[in-house]
């Protein structure tokens, strides 16, 4: 009782507490596990039980090996518990082995294992017993204590086999022996005494895992106990004593791996924390690399440097984390390794764009680059070229002038708006490369160094090909930081494409002027025109007036025509809104088929479609409609009879396409570029809306129309984007809007 309380005074730590609060935990952890595994061990003992020993013959085995792997000199003390655990290994191994008494559970045979499962744990428990007090300090070779371990488990086991009575038997056939029982507590004993020498040391942080090792040795005394209370080989006493086993060398195996294996790395980690400290006091950044430039070491002021996190950089490749620009560090790199001279470069990082000024040096196993920010040095020229980069960049015409108008910049921009390269700019007059008068510059100038800003001057230009360039001017001067002005700076950009569109908006509300003038007049017109007709056919039918029958026939085929350009009038100024639903330009076709086939049959000549594999689009089917006969009506009458009209649909890229084809003699080369303008007609008696309200139908459809023409006929293609539903939905809208 005494010596429990012994104990327990030594353990009055929390460190203590915590240690017995694990014990009791695996302890349950065991038992629980002893509770699942019952059944199937009382259904097959022979199996199971050779599973849980080869389970404990394996730690024992890795223990044996680590302490071999790791024997040296220094570490002699530890040789005597790996050799104790090969033999123990041994006669585990032998205790499994003749554990097949079955049908006897005190047979010969079940005697000679638990012969060899006594002798094992007495070994076991006399080699920690002997390591705790530190008896064993001699050195002795390794390969002669392997030797002698093997001779001493073969001798051992070769005399308890052949002669079996130079051992007290274990089992008799009425039961466990006194001699088994009085062994077992001789081993509980030294598992004790070993325990309260150990628990000494359990707060001590040497190379030995203390804690571990004494865990280990407190559950082997319950292990014990339990195999001297068993009467029956399906006891739960003995499944849960083979449970236990197996946690107290899994411990002994944690103890002795973290002392010779986890603890040399921690001590060399204390020496490399010594020579880090006194890198890390270094003014200058650091980064050791290997010999692949993998980064082995950086210090604190490179990591400030290089904006980023030891742990994250440390183990990555240099040139994935540092700017190689034209691989010149590695190019100095590899010089290093080979010649082993430094060399003294800058680099940049890429965290934060410092740029560094570095020595690169030889080292054992690679190199060490050591480096000071000199980003404050080349802030200016950095900065400088930065300005050249964004001003070359820009798509804009960026131009600057000295106070005398003379050109100290001409940006890619410039060149491509003007026309002039750099070259031919530099250096001159503005005057000399834009075609404004000389002194309408100075007067601008004057303003401009009076603080005045110019935006948004519109000028006009030529291309080489004739057509016209748009230019919009921004004009400001330039200032130092005194505020005081050193030149002048524009900025200029081509809106051709603007213009063109605002051209064709111009164009667009022209037509709606119309439509809305159509719309105003056309029932004006129309019923004094429709009640002159009716007389006129009246007038027809009398037959005193047979001799102005021809008169009147020309006149009712003037009126006639009349109507027809207030029809053409009607439709262009049509300002009902585009509804536009999910529909397929050949089930339209189809559908005005008969129409046209009827009026070319009329005319002597013949229509084919030709229907292609295409999509659905969003349509207004009466736009639509009007579009094809529109197209349709000018081919037939561009056609001789006997000629044959093709109207057809395909897919190209992103387009569904429909093409009207005729075989008349083509449209006139001086009138091609002004097709679609109101009243332009090449007919005797046209009105030139006809294309006007396609080119407007074609507009409310997001779509395009062009044409290709020749001695051979005329086609005219509607080009629609099937890829843009989004965009003609957004047209409703505009349309609901403008409406």
């Amino acid at each position: 009782m005494e010596f429990i309380q012994n104990i327990m005074k030594r353990m009055r730590t929390k460190t203590s507490l915590i240690f017995f609060l694990n014990y009791i935990a695996i302890l349950l952890v065991c038992f629980i596990f002893a509770i699942i595994l019952k059944p199937l061990w009382i259904k097959n003992v022979v199996l199971v039980h050779i599973c849980l020993e080869l389970l404990c013959i394996i730690f024992v085995a890795v223990i044996f090996l680590v302490i071999w792997n790791m024997f040296k000199e220094e570490h002699n003390k530890y040789g005597i518990l790996g050799y104790a655990f090969l033999v123990v290994a041994i006669f585990n191994f032998l205790h499994t082995i003749f554990f097949m008494g079955l049908d006897n559970y005190f047979s010969s045979e079940f005697n000679l294992s638990w012969k060899y499962w006594i002798m094992g744990r007495l070994i076991e428990g006399t080699a920690l017993l002997i390591f705790t007090l530190k008896l064993f300090k001699d050195y002795i070779n390794r390969w002669l204590g392997l030797s002698i371990a093997v001779v001493f488990s073969s001798l051992i086991g070769g005399i308890i086999y052949y002669y079996p009575g130079s051992f007290l038997d274990m089992a008799t056939n009425g039961g466990l022996s006194a001699g088994k029982f009085f062994f077992e507590y001789v081993i509980i004993i030294l598992y004790l005494i070993s325990f309260s020498i150990i628990i000494k040391d359990i707060k001590q942080k040497e190379q030995l895992s203390y804690k571990y090792i004494a865990m280990g040795i407190l559950i082997a005394v319950p292990t014990e106990i339990l195999l001297i209370l068993w009467n029956n080989v399906t006891s739960f006493y003995i499944i849960y004593g083979h449970v236990l086993k197996i946690a107290y060398y899994y411990c002994l195996y944690k103890g002795i791996f973290t002392s010779l294996v986890t603890y040399p790395y921690k001590k060399l980690d204390s020496t490399n924390q010594y020579y880090s400290n006194i890198l890390e006091s270094m003014g200058e950044g650091l980064i050791a690399l290997d010999n692949n430039y993998n980064i082995a070491y950086i210090n604190q002021t490179a990591e400030k440097h290089s904006n980023s996190k030891r742990e994250v950089v440390v183990g990555k490749n240099y040139f994935s984390l540092f700017m190689d620009t034209g691989g010149i560090q590695r190019e100095y790199f590899n010089k290093v390794m080979q010649t082993r001279i430094p060399i003294h470069y800058e680099i940049a990082l890429p965290y934060n764009g410092r740029i560094l000024d570095g020595s690169i040096y030889p080292s054992v196993e690679g190199i060490t680059v050591i480096f000071h920010d000199i980003t404050e040095q080349k802030e200016a020229e950095y900065n400088q070229t930065l300005l050249i980069n964004l001003i070359q960049s820009t798509s804009d015409g960026v131009v600057t002038y000295n106070c005398n108008g003379i050109i100290t910049t001409w940006n890619k921009g410039a060149e491509k708006i003007h026309g002039y390269s750099a070259s031919e700019a530099m250096g001159k007059h503005i005057s000399q490369i834009i075609n404004v008068g000389k002194g309408e510059i100075e007067n601008v100038f004057e303003k401009l160094l009076q603080g005045e800003v110019f935006k948004d001057i519109e000028i006009t230009r030529l291309e080489k090909d004739g057509s016209p360039l748009y230019i919009s001017i921004n004009l400001f001067p330039i200032m130092d930081k005194n505020k005081k002005n050193v030149g002048i700076a524009s900025i200029c950009r081509d809106i051709t494409v603007r213009k063109i569109m605002q051209k064709e908006l111009n164009k667009r509300d022209r037509l709606s002027l119309v439509g809305e003038l159509a719309a105003g007049i056309a029932h004006e017109i129309r019923n004094p025109l429709t009640a002159v007709r009716g007389f006129l056919q009246l007038l027809g039918l009398k037959k005193e007036l047979e001799n102005f029958h021809t008169y009147f026939q020309l006149m009712i085929k003037e009126l006639d025509r009349a109507s027809d350009i207030i029809s053409e009038f009607l439709s262009l100024g049509n300002n009902k809104q585009t509804r536009l639903d999910k529909n397929n330009l050949n089930y339209i076709l189809k559908k005005v088929y008969p129409i046209i086939q009827a009026e070319a049959f009329a005319q002597g000549k013949d229509i084919v479609v030709d229907y292609g594999d295409i999509p659905d689009l969003m349509l207004d089917e009466r736009e639509i409609i009007q579009l094809v006969l529109n197209l349709e009506k000018n081919g037939l009458e561009a056609m001789s009879a006997g000629s044959i009209m093709t109207i057809g649909t395909y897919l190209e890229e992103n387009e569904v396409v429909l093409y009207v084809k005729d075989q008349g003699t083509g449209i006139p080369k001086e009138v091609q570029s002004r097709i679609g303008q109101t009243f332009l007609t090449t007919k005797k008696n046209g009105t030139g809306l006809g294309l006007q309200v396609c080119w407007s139908i074609a507009a409310n459809h997001n779509a395009k129309i062009d044409f290709i023409t020749g001695p051979m006929g005329t086609t005219f293609f509607v080009r629609f984007n099937h890829l843009s539903l989004v965009m003609q939905k957004n047209h409703i809208k505009r349309n609901v809007i403008d409406g």
